[in-house]
């Protein structure tokens, strides 16, 4: 009998419990949903929209119950996220984006509905973090029209899920954060940069005549000071005032991690990088880090990688560098745009098939002055650019009537020591119509900046090239190729599979090893991302 009462004592109070809390839950439930209601009609900008309605789709799929709160208190979850968001910075990213709308968090919410607001802030939060870190801050075509490179949106909706999975929001994160080793050491790199920062910075090196071997002076003892913050004087810091072999070396060691003649000498260009305040390369890398962004975790297992602003190309197998070179790019006035492709195949002793921008604005005015200039260039003259096009007599022909927009020929350069595609093109057919090619100007791969092509990329060493990207291929392809050089003809040799290239415009980066490299902003790029960056 006594067990039988307590049986109903327990079912009653069971059904009681249930009662008491169905109109609480039928509460959460309008609260939610209500909010959600009015905050998604009042979403401001595509993205806000987008996020806002992955957030009603995911709080829907559970019945519009709690995830960060529990309607009256935060969750751990909560503050796992929150703590995450407060270090947004370590990935080069600005916390107060993410935590303005939701921090002060109260410890208990007054209301359902400001449990409501915060859950949907919240979501909001992480969803805008989590799209930053994996696609960037910045559209990169809204930035500059020759940055043809696009990330897709990460998927609202998966990303919340990922969060509500049981290992947590860092977990979720580390879905989200690129991949690429070389955005990891520019992390690291980053941290390491705050670090000498609070600290101080670095000394600056005082204005003066060229420091070199050999010299005995109180600016050597800053310069020692200078090299041994940034790691590039691995010895102790002596503060000897006499410029000896070591302090030579980690000049050249400085030199070669800013793009600088590696001579040993502190001349005005060394003395200028030495002096960029260490806030200024912080901003650098986080600069670089948003573009890592912007490419693909996979380069492909063999793939060219051209830095523009570094003018070196590196052909990588398997995450190691087998070929560097270094490169030849465009001018300022044209520059060589972003973008990824595959080559497919190689043109030996390729016709140079001159763009009419380029005939008008460079060759005619040579052309005008001087009609022999077609002749020993061994350009000539065609009627068109059809497949039938005929070879016309330049001496025919009113060249100064030409010009602006009236420009009905097409100029072809033959085969040649003079040809301006040297021996070999490498072809990844495009809208740009960007090429790599051979050079005959030798010369201008020796120059500290090499600005010089109307937007093509010539290599340093385009042989090197080649037989790198046959490396993967069949012996008979290399066959090919050989009989190719060998031959006067114009030839094509096509890849079995085509290989992956990427032109990137990088002015910090790291190397293999971890060293963190910089480079002079040649297009302006870093100023047009920070001013972008500074209005997000």
């Amino acid at each position: 009998m006594k067990t039988s009462i307590s049986l109903r004592a327990r079912v009653c109070a069971a059904l009681f419990l249930i009662l008491l809390a169905a109109p609480v839950q039928a509460a959460d439930k309008a609260a939610l949903e209500g909010r959600l209601a009015a905050t998604v009609g009042a979403g401001q900008g595509d993205d806000a929209s987008v996020r806002l309605s992955a957030i009603r789709a995911f709080y829907a799929s559970r019945g519009f119950g709690w995830h960060w709160t529990d309607g009256r208190a935060l969750s751990g979850k909560a503050q796992d996220a929150l703590d995450l968001l407060q270090a947004a910075d370590k990935e080069g990213l600005e916390p107060a984006d993410y935590l303005s709308a939701v921090l002060p968090a109260p410890a208990r919410f007054e209301t359902h509905d400001a449990a409501a607001r915060f859950e949907i802030a919240l979501s909001d939060a992480m969803l805008g973090y989590l799209s930053d870190l994996r696609t960037g801050r910045v559209a990169p075509s809204r930035l500059d029209p020759d940055l043809f490179v696009a990330i897709p949106a990460i998927d609202g909706r998966d990303a919340l899920e990922r969060l509500a999975a049981g290992d947590g929001p860092r977990t979720a994160a580390g879905h989200y954060t690129p991949g690429n080793p070389v955005y990891r050491n520019l992390r690291d790199s980053l941290a390491t940069y705050r670090r000498v920062a609070e600290l101080g910075g670095w000394p600056v090196v005082p204005e003066g005549p060229k420091l070199e071997e050999g010299v005995a002076e109180p600016r050597v003892a800053a310069l020692r000071s200078r090299l041994a913050a940034t790691k590039d004087l691995l010895e102790p810091d002596s503060g000897s005032e006499q410029f000896d072999a070591s302090l030579k070396q980690a000049v050249i060691a400085f030199q070669r991690r800013h793009g600088l003649d590696t001579d040993g000498v502190v001349g005005p260009a060394t003395l200028a990088a030495l002096n960029v305040p260490v806030e200024d390369r912080i901003d650098q890398i986080k600069w670089n880090m948003e573009r890592w962004r912007w490419m693909p975790d996979d380069l492909g297992t063999q793939h060219v990688l051209v830095n523009i602003a570094a003018f070196e190309l590196q052909g990588v197998m398997n995450g190691t560098i087998r070929k560097r070179m270094r490169v030849v790019v465009g001018r300022e006035y044209r520059r060589t745009p972003v973008f990824s492709d595959a080559i497919q195949y190689m043109e030996v002793n390729p016709y140079w098939h001159v763009p009419t921008s380029i005939a008008v604005k460079d060759l005619l005015p040579k052309i005008k002055a001087n009609l022999g200039y077609l002749a020993s260039e061994g350009f000539s003259v065609l009627d068109g650019w059809g497949a039938n096009a005929r070879r016309l007599d330049p001496q025919a022909i009113d060249w100064n009537a030409l010009g602006g927009g009236r420009f009905p020929y097409k100029l072809r350069q033959d085969p040649g020591a003079k040809n301006a595609l040297g021996r070999i093109k490498f072809m990844f057919p495009n809208k740009h119509d960007v090429y790599l090619h051979d050079s005959p100007a030798r010369e201008l791969f020796g120059r500290e900046i090499r600005t010089f092509s109307s937007g093509c990329i010539r290599v340093e060493n385009p042989q090197g090239l080649a037989e790198f990207l046959l490396a993967t291929q069949s012996q008979p392809k290399t066959d090919e190729l050989n009989a190719a050089f060998a031959s006067k003809d114009t030839r094509i040799v096509r890849l079995a599979e085509p290989v992956p290239v990427h032109l990137a415009y990088f002015t910090a980066w790291t190397d293999e090893d971890g060293t963190v490299q910089f480079r002079k902003d040649i297009y302006g790029r870093d100023r047009d991302l920070a001013a972008a960056l500074g209005r997000t």
